[in-house]
Formats: C-alpha cells, structure tokens, sequence
C-alpha cells in the first residue's frame, strides 16, 4: 500500500483457482459460469501488517499470528520489496554489480510460523527498483527494466518453491509513488508483468500469478484510474477494441492473450461500502461490477484471460477504513461497515479474497501512517472492529462460506538458488 492510500494460503490442499487452471487445461474445459477461486467455494480472508508480521517492531508477531487465527485468515499478503530484497548497498550502484543475491529471511521465517497455524503467505514482487534497473539510474519507481525484474522473480520462485504458492507483480502500478511515468504506467507494467509471469511459471509451474494489484480511483497528479490502467496494459482502447501489435508481445508462442490466475485490486473508500463511488474508471467495494464486466469485456477481446480461459476471478487484496486521522470512521460505525463489505464480497462469486490492511495501528514514532486502519490496539486489546469481523468469520465458517485456515501446514524445505 503507497502511504498515498494509507493516509491516504489458501491451505496447502486448497488452491482452487490453480487447480481449476489446470484441469480446465487437461481436459479442454471451458470454465464459462464464474466460481470463487477456492476449492470449497468459500471466501478467503486475508491479512497484511509488513510491520508487525516482517518486522515485529512494536508488535509481537506470535501475538499477531493469533489474532489472524480468531479472524480465520487464510493467506498473509507481504510486500517481497526488490531493491530491500538485495545486501546493503548491492542495489545503489548505477552499474549492475557482477553478483547480485537476494536474501529473504524475514519471510522465510514468517511462512514457517503461518504454516504452523494452517496460513499461507502469498508474495507482491514489487519496487522500488535498485538503481541499476532503473531508468534514471536511482532507486525508485522509473521505468524498471523487465529483464532485471524477471531475474528478481525467478530467484524468488525458486527460494519459496514449495512454500510460496501465490504471487502478485507489482504493487498499485496505477499510483505515481510505485511506478512512473505515470502516463506509461500501464505499458511499463505489462512488460513487468509478462516478465515476471515467465520467470514464476518457468520455475513452478504450480503457483498462482496474479495481475493489477490496482488502486481504487484516480487523484489528480497521484494516481491514474484502475481501469485506464487496465486498458493500457491490456492493449484495448476504451472501447476494449484490442490493438493486435501489442499482442504480439505477449506470453505464449507466437503471442496471444496474457494470462492470469486472478486479478487483485484494492477496493478502498471512505464512504459506505454501499457507496457508488463516481467516475465509471474508478473501482470500490462498492461498484466491484465495473471490474468484473471490464475483466469479461478483456476476456471476449482476446486480451486477458485465465489459463483455462474461464472467468477471471478478483482477489481484493487490500481493503480498510481508518481508525485515526483525517479520514478516520467512528468506531462503531467502522465495525458496521466491516461486516457490510465483507458480505459484499462474500456475495460475488467472482471475489476470491478480501484482505484486511493492517492489524495493527502503530504508534506514531515508529513510522505510523497519519490515518492508521489497524483493528487491534497496541496493548493487543481488539477493537469493536475486530470483534465484529471475528463474530462475522466465525458465522460464516460456521455455515461453510468461508475458506478458514485447518492445522499445521507441511512446506519443503527452503532453497537457496
């Protein structure tokens, strides 16, 4: 998540979305009625706090891993940072050193502690870019080099080989902080993309790859609408008519569609999740129909499409309403809007995950966001808004509705390419 929007596993027998992939594959299926990305049809809930599940800062991270049981996440979501990715100092020079490794350790040690509690962690490879594979030859968010990228991704997919099972490629490359320029973000994306799918799948075939990982609306100067964004790195005027010169380009012999196991988007709003947020580009937990029908609109082009060619199936990867600052919601009204989105998302076949952003709301010496979404206080008591969302799990586990998360998972060990 860009500070921009902040201030502003399924387990190890349910990878649903993968599986249907590859039967869909084997046996020349058709997947033309959309079904959750989850082998029960359940929705999976998922949770992100790098700082406190990476970092454990002013947080227990065993205390942390507790609290996501009672709410029956299935997947944690890590932001896998490129250039932080790289020993101190490896990543600054403008000229790319002779061996560049990458060390993964606070993940590492994050996957085998979720694993041990039935969670699976699923991995954003994304920037900043070292400077060598940059275009302004800093660190940052230039025009990153897709060939660098993909090596990053396929040293990642060969490190987390049979313990990381999902992947997304870049994070909100619609935002100006993540990618730029931002008028060529979304071309410059589909080469990360097609870059980064390559290298996952040449490495395991198995894992789940998904694409956009896209914020909800544009802001004049910051952010580009999701959908504009999905147009351009999908190759399709607005009239989703697709521009065959750009597909040539694209995965497979000969080019063709790209492919995805899932988009994922990040359907924030500050209103009601009820609300129908302005502007047909935009996309919020609210108007989620203006993504589908642009995902089936792709799809009928020949522009984006799962391996199995079926219905694309969304994965809201982040989602919040603020507990403090300018944008904060009153408690008790931000408890009530919890329960109401994720039954919106419980309710659309087509939504495969919501995930919570942040468990946590930091103090503000350590780095805290001005409009924090934490629903558990730093003394670990939970706040009215955790409580409903547990409440709101355990009912829906209870009536089969959701993927919640089963004993401990087994992993392989991990590799060190």
């Amino acid at each position: 998540m860009s500070r921009g929007w902040a201030a502003a596993l399924v387990r190890f027998g349910r990878w649903g979305l993968l599986l249907a992939a590859v039967v869909a594959v084997a046996i020349g299926a058709s997947a033309s009625s959309p079904e959750r990305a989850t082998a029960r049809g359940g929705l999976e809930i998922g949770l992100q706090d790098d700082g406190v599940f990476l970092d454990h800062r002013y947080f227990s991270r065993t205390k942390a891993l507790d609290r996501a049981k009672q709410l029956k996440v299935t997947y944690i979501r890590v932001l896998a940072h490129w250039s932080w990715s790289i020993p101190y100092g490896k990543g600054k020079p403008k000229k790319k050193p002779p061996r560049v490794d990458y060390l993964f350790p606070r993940m590492d040690d994050l996957v085998d502690q979720a694993a041990k509690r039935g969670i699976r962690v699923e991995l954003v490879l994304t920037g900043p870019a070292p400077a060598w594979a940059a275009a302004n030859h800093r660190v940052g968010a230039d025009r990153p080099r897709a060939t660098q990228f993909a090596e990053f991704a396929r040293r990642a997919a060969i490190h987390f080989r049979g313990r990381v099972h999902r992947y997304s490629i870049w994070n909100e490359g619609n935002y100006k902080s993540w990618l730029q320029p931002m008028s060529q973000s979304g071309t410059i994306y589909r080469k990360l993309y097609v870059a980064g799918y390559r290298a996952i799948k040449n490495v395991d075939p198995t894992a789940a790859v998904l694409i956009g990982e896209t914020s909800p609306y544009a802001l004049r100067g910051r952010a580009i609408s999701p959908l504009s964004f999905l147009r351009q790195l999908a190759c399709v005027s607005k009239s989703y008519k697709l521009s065959n010169g750009c597909v040539k380009k694209a995965p497979g012999p000969g080019g063709g569609p790209l492919l995805a196991d899932g988009y994922a988007h990040h359907p924030y709003d500050r209103h009601s999740p009820t609300y129908n947020y302005p502007g047909s580009d935009n996309v919020t937990i609210g108007t989620l129909g203006r993504l589908t029908s642009a995902l089936d609109r792709l799809r009928k082009a020949g522009a984006l499409t799962t391996p199995g060619g079926g219905s694309m199936p969304v994965f809201l990867t982040e989602f919040a309403y603020a507990a403090k600052g300018k944008t904060a919601v009153k408690e008790s009204t931000r408890a009530k809007y919890y329960k109401q989105a994720f039954q919106i998302a419980l309710k659309n076949p087509r939504v495969a995950q919501l995930c919570q952003y942040a468990l946590v709301i930091p103090p503000r010496k350590n780095g805290g966001y001005p409009n924090a979404t934490g629903i558990v206080a730093l003394n670990n008591k939970p706040l009215p808004t955790f409580n409903a969302l547990a409440s709101w799990a355990a009912k829906a586990d209870g009536n089969g509705k959701i993927d919640a998360p089963g004993g401990p998972i087994t992993l392989q060990p991990r590799h060190y390419p």
